[in-house]
């Protein structure tokens, strides 16, 4: 386990590296510099995102440190310097990227404005719903949640801004669940990968903060 710690070190300080790189390219850098910067960010996050699933394997050992505490964290570091260097590549090889950023640009626009519409509705539902005290009480302090349409989350990095916006607005910041009621939401949401993580814990409020 403590090899595999040393490795996750070193990849989270590549990762590190490399947005830093992102952020302030070397001057003259050509369209061959960032594709290879882009194919070494694509590689040391596959060997970072691999090693996150190797040190599960260590949950019972002494010393075992949970490797999602800062895997967010370094997966929004490879998503910026991806980003950055999409946006690097446009302006080294402008001629060559422009009808395909055009078109990848106007498919992201109409998903982003899809997106957008569906969590102003959903929260213009879930603002508008109440829970009766009397009603808890007739049914003995258990609500029956209502169904609601979120496409299931398996563990696709490019999907998680979008799960994570739509999940937070519709039922995470909703004050009127208690934590137990949006973990089960939560669980419903996830499958493959992702939801492998948290079927083992049980549906308590305690459990939804580990998740």
């Amino acid at each position: 386990m403590e090899k595999l710690k040393a490795t996750r070190t070193k990849l989270k300080s590549s990762l590190t590296r490399l947005l830093t790189l992102s952020e302030n390219p070397l001057e003259n850098c050509t369209a061959d510099m960032v594709d290879t910067m882009k194919t070494r960010l694509d590689n040391v996050w596959k060997e970072f995102d691999r090693s996150t699933d190797d040190m599960f394997e260590f949950q019972e050992s002494q010393g075992y440190v949970d490797p999602m505490g800062d895997y967010g964290d370094y997966e929004m570091k490879y998503l910026t310097a991806q980003l950055h260097l999409k946006e690097r590549g446009k302006l080294v090889n402008p001629v060559k990227a422009t009808k395909v950023v055009d078109s990848s640009e106007g498919v992201i626009e109409v998903v982003s404005q899809i997106l957008h519409k569906q969590m102003e509705l959903q929260r213009e539902f879930y603002e508008s719903m109440t829970v009766s005290g009397a009603a808890c009480s007739a049914l003995g302090g258990q609500v029956q949640l209502p169904k609601l349409h979120i496409k299931p989350f398996g563990g696709d990095y490019l999907e998680w801004p979008a799960f994570k916006d739509l999940y937070e607005s519709t039922i995470h910041n909703r004050v009127n669940l208690d934590k137990a009621q949006k973990f089960e939401y939560l669980k419903s949401f996830l499958c493959d990968e992702a939801a492998s993580f948290i079927n083992h814990l049980p549906l308590t409020g305690a459990a939804y903060e580990t998740a």
